[in-house]
């Protein structure tokens, strides 16, 4: 997954960047993006989603909002990044479920709903 994402980096310079990060330019050198392309996304928060509709089986409709596409890029870069930080931490309760391998919110549901019975 790496090789596709980061052009430059690998996994273990990606920890590396992300323990050392003090400011804003250290942010974007980590996610391959140049400054101003950071700036833009950071700021520019109106237009960076997708609004859509989609129908529940409940009936009514669920309303979506997708990054765009540039948006999506540097959302999948960081969470690569903060997967594998995550990854070797070792003080990672079960309960936590972002940012982690193999956990997911159909997991969170399932306990929840096995709590309520």
């Amino acid at each position: 997954m790496n090789s596709r994402l980061f052009k430059r980096l690998d996994d273990k310079n990606l920890i590396e960047l992300f323990s050392n990060l003090q400011n804003r330019l250290d942010v974007s050198k980590m996610l391959e993006v140049d400054d101003k392309t950071l700036i833009y996304y950071l700021y520019r928060q109106d237009k960076n989603y997708k609004s859509f509709k989609l129908r529940k089986k409940s009936g009514g409709y669920r309303i979506i909002n997708a990054p765009i596409s540039n948006l999506k890029i540097i959302q999948t870069k960081l969470n690569h990044i903060l997967r594998l930080v995550c990854k070797d931490k070792k003080i990672i309760r079960k309960s936590v479920h972002g940012f982690q391998v193999n956990r997911n919110i159909i997991k969170i549901g399932r306990a929840s709903c096995k709590e309520r019975v």
